[in-house]
């Protein structure tokens, strides 16, 4: 017993060399900004503004002309330096993603909240990116009423964003907003009959804000070029041409 005893302090820094051994030898290479190409530059076209006898310049103003061939193509370059730095973390990536979209309840349902009459809620089915508003009249356990699948209709786009919509007092109209572009600037205004499911004939863009009046035939809006509209005269309103 005692001669085992003396042979554990030696078994011991035995083991210990050997695990400095594998770590001295193991070396971690840190990635630096040389081990990558350049990363594409943005050309320098300034653009002047004047607002409120204040004058500024942007440079990357040309940036926003989206189907601009020289836009495109910066645009393509930023995206390859991306996957070029980024690709050694792509299994981290997935991991990640993965273990995310784990821990996340894909089909789910919101809360109804009692509105005018009607219950309001939305709800997730699992596999698919968007959500589908939907109303019950009167009670939850009512048949459910689906005013938008968002899903359906992002079917064959490779953008789009649903920003919102809002409910005529008399629940019949549905106003929404919605874009194909992918960019939250703006969207395009729409308005639905809830009881034959159409849209109406009528659309704006460049729309990022609005509300039903109380007549329900007018739409308050906030338009992206029209951002003083009341101190301009114009109307900031827009009336439907339907009783």
């Amino acid at each position: 017993m005692k001669r085992g005893i003396k042979f554990l302090p030696a078994i011991a820094i035995a083991f210990s060399l050997a695990a400095c051994n594998q770590t001295t030898d193991k070396t971690v290479k840190i990635t630096q900004q040389s081990d990558f190409p350049a990363p594409p530059v943005a050309a320098v076209k300034p653009v002047d503004f004047t607002e409120f006898g204040t004058k500024r310049t942007d440079n990357y103003f040309w940036l926003k002309e989206k189907t601009n061939p020289e836009v495109i193509d910066y645009l393509k370059a930023e995206n390859a330096y991306c996957d070029t730095v980024m690709k050694s973390t792509v299994p981290l990536q997935e991991k990640l993603f993965a273990e995310m979209k784990g821990r996340i309840k894909e089909t789910d349902e919101t809360v109804p909240q009692l509105s005018n009459g009607y219950y309001y809620y939305s709800r997730t089915e699992e596999g698919k990116q968007y959500r589908i508003n939907c109303r019950k009249k009167g009670s939850v356990s009512a048949p459910e009423e689906v005013i938008f699948d968002v899903n359906r209709m992002a079917e064959g786009k490779q953008a789009y964003i649903f920003a919102g919509y809002d409910i005529s007092t008399d629940n019949k109209l549905v106003a929404y907003a919605s874009n194909e572009t992918g960019s939250y600037a703006d969207f395009t205004l729409r308005v639905r009959d809830l009881e034959t499911g159409s849209d109406l004939p009528f659309s704006m863009d460049k729309v990022q804000g609005f509300a039903w009046a109380n007549d329900n035939k007018t739409i308050f809006l906030y338009h992206r070029q029209r951002c003083f509209t009341c101190l301009q005269g114009l109307p900031p309103c827009t009336r439907l041409g339907y009783p």
